[in-house]
């Protein structure tokens, strides 16, 4: 038996993610959106995984941690998009070590031969996802777990809620 049934609003990465992971994890979900890839604005970002502070520090390095494992699991698939490369960061002051350096694969500090007035770089592998390309495989596996997308407008989504708060 099922969880229940949800509704996400959106078919970019954040709403494709979202219900492939709830559809993993027993729900019924539907998605509802206005525009379907190649139409979203996900379609035209440019995306890799790179980890940024936030607070609280140490959930956010431990969901950057998951999404990174993730990433590279998918990285392995085929038809994903994405790619695992090798970066280079640079500054123009030492910088502390990142709490992060132990969740990617190679990470290393570079301080010699650097351009310009560069005086350190720290150089990890990390992913390159190649957006319309990860939303046709994001939108195959949603189908394939059994989820339902429909073009709808915000609008309409919006009246639903208000007669249903009505009932």
């Amino acid at each position: 038996m099922g969880k229940g049934h949800c509704l996400v609003i959106g078919a970019g990465v954040s709403g494709l993610s979202s219900g492939i992971r709830l559809l993993e994890n027993g729900w019924k979900v539907t998605i509802w959106s206005t525009e379907f890839s190649p139409n979203t604005t996900s379609d035209v970002a440019a995306a890799l995984w790179y980890p940024f502070l936030s607070a609280p520090i140490e959930r956010t390095d431990a969901w950057g941690s998951n999404t990174y494992n993730v990433l590279k699991e998918l990285a392995e698939l085929p038809d994903t998009g994405i790619t695992m490369t090798q970066t280079y960061e640079y500054f123009r002051d030492s910088q502390p070590d990142p709490s992060w350096k132990d969740t990617v694969d190679g990470f290393r500090r570079i301080s010699g031969n650097l351009p310009g007035d560069y005086v350190e770089c720290f150089s990890f592998v990390t992913s390159v996802i190649e957006m319309p390309i990860y939303l046709g495989w994001l939108l195959s596996r949603y189908n394939s777990l059994g989820g339902r997308q429909f073009r709808e407008r915000l609008a309409i989504f919006l009246t639903c809620l208000q007669i249903s708060r009505q009932l």
